[in-house]
Formats: C-alpha cells, structure tokens, sequence
C-alpha cells in the first residue's frame, strides 16, 4: 500500500508537468503484442449491477502514463489511467497485454510470470477524473543493453486497438540472473485510493 501511494504522489507531480511530457497514442486492431500479463492481485472488484451497462472504455478514449521507482534492483511501476471521454466505462481488471516500448516503437524481450490468468473483476473509469485507477506491475533482472526512454503499450480483451502512453523516472530493472529472460509481474488495476 505504501509503494502505491507513492505511486500516486509521484503520478500526480508527473501528470501535472508539461515537461517531457508525451502525447498518447492508440493503433488500431492488429498484430497482437508479444507479452501477456496475469494479475497476481486483485482489482477492485465491483457488484455487477454497478459495470453491467457500462460500455468497456475506448482505447481512443484512455489517457496513460506511467512512473517507474526502483526497489532493490525491481523496478516497481505504476501506470494511471485517465477516461478523457463522456461517460463512465470499465475495464477488465487486468490488461490482456502489456508491452515495454522503446523509443522507436519495438518492444523490449520480456516473458511474465505466472501463467495467464483470465480477469473477472472490473474497474469503472468515471469522465474526466485524472488518474482515476491505477495498474501496478514490476519488471525484474533486464540484462540486456539499456533501452533508452520506454513507453508502455497496453491492450484490453472487450476493445480493439491498443493505448500507449510514456514512462517517466527509473525505468531500468537490474540483471540478477544472466542467461535467464527478463520478465514482469502484473498486480492488476484498482480504483485510485483503494
């Protein structure tokens, strides 16, 4: 709970900065992503009479960005999600993938651990609210050459296409085990302050 509030503050300070910032952008339905990704959490998980005529959000509609901090060679990130739209929508509790972009659009080689696991719960993204849920994931033992600024790229079951949006602070997870593939691990989304 402490690393995401911190999360949170540093989210903000970045949301409300216009410097290096980035626009986001989205890509239509197509080649999907290399990585996949299972909540080892849980996400807010709401009563079905409350997502039951919710819309699942837009891609074109998201807003994302996202900080890295590091934690003992882990690099802890927090991504905000922001539904610039009118009206509310909801999203599957987890992204069905999530991908780390260099600065020319290739993803970085990554695998996630565990298996992939199927999201139940969903989270309701309200209009306009500024960073109104949050997604954790860590990213461990990158062992390759460093990547340079990253953006992360995530994909939703329910919503063509694909969001993008830039990452900002420590973005490099340390090599640990040589040899062996860099990976992620997925907390999942919840609602901003819970």
């Amino acid at each position: 709970m402490r690393r995401r509030l911190g999360l949170l503050v540093v989210l903000a300070v970045a949301a409300c900065s216009p410097a290096g910032a980035s626009p986001v952008t989205t890509s239509p339905a197509g080649a999907k992503p290399s990585v996949s990704v299972s909540p080892l959490g849980t996400a807010t998980i709401l009563p079905s009479s409350t997502t039951t005529n919710l819309a699942t959000c837009r891609v074109e509609s998201l807003s994302i960005t996202g900080v890295g901090q590091g934690e003992t060679g882990v690099v802890n990130f927090g991504v905000a999600m922001t539904n610039t739209s009118s009206p509310a929508c909801s999203l599957p509790g987890v992204p069905s993938s999530v991908e780390l972009l260099r600065a020319t659009g290739t993803p970085l080689e990554l695998t996630v651990d565990p298996a992939l696991r199927n999201a139940t719960a969903r989270v309701v993204l309200r209009p306009g609210v500024q960073a109104d849920a949050l997604l954790t994931f860590y990213w461990m033992n990158w062992c390759g050459q460093a990547p340079g600024a990253l953006r992360v790229r995530l994909t939703f079951d329910g919503t063509p296409g694909s969001v993008t949006g830039p990452l900002h602070g420590l973005l490099l997870a340390r090599c640990d085990s040589p040899g062996n593939p860099s990976h992620i691990q997925v907390d999942g989304i919840d609602q901003a302050g819970t």
